[in-house]
């Protein structure tokens, strides 16, 4: 357990805004995490009610001033709609953070997770001081490993049947960026 509070920060790239999460994007981020298709590959349970998004919120709102990790919510300047998020679970004795990532199936395939992971991934290295940044994928969820090997990330190997989902062990495939390999692929502006 991280003994500290993480710094955080807001940034703004063209399209899109990386915020504080709060309970006042729970409608936003209930709709992508009712969404059986989106969560899909995640994981955890899909979200029943309003309820549960609240809960959620509330239990990475607690975990985030623990210092156990960092989201962002994905807002979209156009629609402004929170649109999904971002997760990092730093682990600062050995420098790295774990990755994730959740986006609104009507936004899928527009570039929104290469262009929102960009301040992310500089904030991870710049501001947390991280070495690396690693993600795990299911071996078949095509899109997001379509994103970390565009953001620069390289395959380190295959988990075999690590996961459980709808009752089947799954694949999962492992990917790292290190600090030196990071290159920047779009502008943002660091609001705080």
């Amino acid at each position: 357990m991280n003994a500290f509070k993480l710094p955080f920060s807001e940034f703004e790239t063209q399209r899109l805004r990386l915020l504080r999460y709060t309970s006042r994007f729970a409608q936003d981020a209930f709709l992508w995490y009712s969404d059986e298709e989106v969560m899909k590959w995640a994981g955890p349970d899909t979200h029943k009610s309003i309820d549960n998004t609240l809960l959620f919120i509330k239990t990475i709102t607690k975990a985030n001033s623990d210092g156990k990790m960092i989201y962002w919510a994905v807002h979209d300047k156009q629609s402004k709609k929170v649109i999904g998020d971002i997760s990092l679970y730093p682990d600062m004795k050995h420098r790295f953070a774990s990755a994730g990532t959740f986006l609104m199936k009507t936004f899928w395939r527009q570039g929104i997770m290469t262009e929102a992971m960009q301040p992310v991934l500089w904030f991870a290295f710049n501001k947390l001081l991280l070495h690396r940044v690693e993600a795990q994928v299911f071996s078949e969820h095509i899109a997001s490993i379509k994103l970390y090997e565009k953001l620069g990330f390289k395959k380190e190997g295959l988990l075999r049947q690590n996961f459980l989902i709808n009752g089947t062990f799954c694949n999962s495939i492992m990917y790292s960026l290190l600090k030196d390999e990071f290159i920047p692929k779009c502008k943002w502006t660091e609001l705080y």
